[in-house]
C-alpha cells in the first residue's frame, strides 16, 4: 500500500503543473507548455494506469517466454529488426496476453481508492467506495447490477473489436 503510494506520488510529481514532463516540454518549444494539470481527475486516472503498467508488463514478459523459438528463428533468417520482430511475431501471438493485462490493470487502476484519495482530484470518488458503501448497506443487488453493467460494457467492447478485425480481413480477402 505505502509502495503505490510512492509511486502514483512520484508519477503525480512528474505530470505536475510544475512537474518533470511539463519543464522538459517547455524547454524543448522554448514556450510555457502545460499538458499535465494536478487539479482535474484525468491527470489521476492517467497516473494511475501508469502505475499498474507493470502488471501489464509481467503478464506480457510471461507471454513472450511461451512463443516457440521457431518462430525468433525464422525472425532472424529473415533478417527482422526488433521493431517489426514485435509488430509482426510478439504482438500476434501474444494478443490475450495483451488483451487480458489491458483488462487487468483497468480493474486495478479503477479500484485504487486509497490513492484516489491521498491524491485528490476533482471528485475524490472511487468504484471500490461506492462498492464498499453499497456492501455496508446490504445492496447486494446493485454490486452485482454493477458488475453485471462493467462485464456486458467489456462484452460489447470485445465484440465490436473482434467484428471489426474479422470484417477488416474479410475486406483484405
Amino acid at each position: 500500500m505505502i509502495n503505490e503510494s510512492v509511486r502514483v506520488f512520484s508519477w503525480q510529481y512528474v505530470l505536475s503543473e510544475n512537474g518533470v514532463l511539463n519543464n522538459l516540454f517547455s524547454f524543448i518549444t522554448r514556450h510555457n507548455v502545460s499538458f499535465f494539470n494536478g487539479s482535474n481527475s484525468w491527470n489521476i486516472y492517467l497516473v494511475m494506469l501508469i502505475t499498474c503498467i507493470p502488471f501489464e508488463v509481467f503478464i506480457c514478459s510471461a507471454s513472450l517466454k511461451t512463443i516457440s523459438k521457431i518462430y525468433w528463428s525464422a525472425a532472424n533468417d529473415l533478417n527482422l529488426r526488433p521493431f517489426s520482430r514485435m509488430i509482426k511475431i510478439a504482438i500476434p501471438l501474444s494478443k490475450f496476453a495483451l488483451t487480458a493485462s489491458l483488462i487487468l490493470i483497468f480493474f486495478m487502476a479503477f479500484s485504487l481508492s486509497s490513492e484516489v484519495n491521498y491524491l485528490g482530484g476533482d471528485t475524490k470518488l472511487s468504484t471500490r467506495n461506492l462498492v464498499l458503501s453499497l456492501m455496508s448497506a446490504s445492496k447486494f443487488q446493485a454490486i452485482f447490477s454493477l458488475g453485471f453493467f462493467i462485464m456486458f460494457i467489456l462484452f460489447v467492447a470485445a465484440f465490436c473489436v473482434k467484428y471489426f478485425n474479422h470484417n477488416k480481413l474479410k475486406a483484405v480477402i
